[in-house]
């Protein structure tokens, strides 16, 4: 099987659809001799290409907002030339933009099926970005109109399969989960006293844990407005990640008066490290009503600690409250409350990990499994038509 994916953001930014993209490609690559390549935008200038041990064709691109490239697929002499070279069986795109019409495209002309992943809440991104109902609900319109065409459609929980549906496809989709790489089973305590030491963790203390973008629609004044509650109790926070309003999240965590309970540790690009951490903290607190298939989720369960999530987020769609992790409410004083909760029996917190860890976390080749028998079934159906 010959499998093209397409992205229109990818390395060196990292997301989670870069991500999925890159062990979709990196483990279905070579996989019963299958060939998995990746199309993306053109890479920033002196930075070394990704080494995933797979190829890669890089598109010409123009630069956009906040150093983003913009890809050109259809002017690429790259582009071009991988398409002359290779015959692919199917062709997926992750994204809507210019690199997902552009596979459409691809795909028709070669005559094979086209799949495409819906990811994310691009309605609130246009909203954002526009400031205007309106231009926000045109601009999801166009983005749906590209699933509509596709032969496949895939969504990576059913929260997120209903926010398509909602921004109006009717058509068939298919559910496939995302999946995390955070295998260190035997070295936890190994890990974990490295991350404790590294960062100041004390043992039996009250650590929550962000990790991702330092942006702020991924809820990080709730975050923050949580944890002045909880600061007389003890409480720390530490969030690791980078973000175009960090400078902007630390002011307000000054302002409130939370800024000396919380440690704003950047990026940790070690992953033994991240994994350590994530196993000396007590709890994930992520209450993004943003993000549909949060992979810090995963890792963190993959290390033994539950997340506490936003009841009604697509995030939370897996999450059995007090079972395998937990949920609280949109308001800094209800998820306070559910975060003691949580903390008031520590033997319970601990085993809500053990079962987060069996029953949240997901390998990325387990959940990569069910996607390459999908594309065999929309190849064979395909070519039946």
């Amino acid at each position: 099987m010959k499998i093209a994916q397409f992205i229109d953001i990818f390395y060196p930014h990292v997301d989670g659809v870069v991500t999925a993209v890159d062990n979709y490609a990196r483990i279905l690559n070579g996989e019963d001799g299958d060939y998995c390549c990746v199309f993306a935008p053109e890479n920033a200038k002196g930075v070394p290409e990704h080494d995933g041990g797979y190829d890669i064709f890089r598109a010409g691109s123009i630069e956009f907002i906040g150093g983003y490239l913009w890809p050109v697929p259809a002017f690429s002499k790259k582009v071009k030339r991988a398409a002359k070279t290779h015959s692919f069986d199917i062709v997926h795109a992750h994204s809507p933009f210019m690199m997902g019409h552009f596979a459409r495209k691809f795909a028709k002309k070669r005559g094979v099926p086209f799949v495409c992943t819906f990811h994310s809440k691009y309605y609130d991104d246009f909203l954002r970005v526009t400031h205007s109902r309106f231009l926000a609900k045109m601009c999801t319109k166009y983005v749906v109109r590209l699933y509509n065409k596709a032969d496949g459609v895939w969504a990576v929980n059913e929260g997120t399969a209903n926010t398509l549906r909602e921004y109006g496809y009717k058509g068939r989709i298919t559910v496939m989960r995302n999946g995390g790489d955070m295998d260190f089973a035997g070295r936890e305590d190994e890990l974990r006293q490295r991350a404790e030491k590294r960062f100041g963790i004390e043992e039996n203390g009250k650590t929550l844990l962000f990790v991702g973008n330092q942006i702020w629609h991924k809820n990080i004044k709730l975050i923050l407005d949580t944890l002045l509650l909880l600061k007389p109790e003890g409480y720390k926070l530490i969030s690791v990640g980078d973000g175009y309003d960090l400078a902007d999240i630390k002011k307000y965590a000054e302002k409130i008066g939370a800024a000396e309970n919380v440690s704003f540790e950047g990026k940790v690009m070690d992953r033994e490290l991240l994994a350590g951490l994530y196993a000396a903290g007590d709890l994930l607190f992520f209450p993004s009503m943003y993000d549909n298939a949060p992979l810090v989720v995963l890792e963190a369960a993959a290390m033994g600690t539950p997340a506490m999530l936003l009841e009604g987020s697509n995030a939370a769609g897996a999450i059995k409250d007090g079972a395998n992790g937990f949920v609280c409410p949109g308001d800094a004083a209800g998820c306070a409350e559910a975060i003691r909760r949580a903390f008031a029996n520590r033997e319970k917190l601990k085993s809500v990990g053990e079962e987060a860890k069996k029953s949240v976390y997901l390998s990325w080749r387990d959940a990569i499994s069910p996607a390459r028998e999908e594309y065999a079934r929309i190849i064979e159906e395909h070519g039946k038509k």
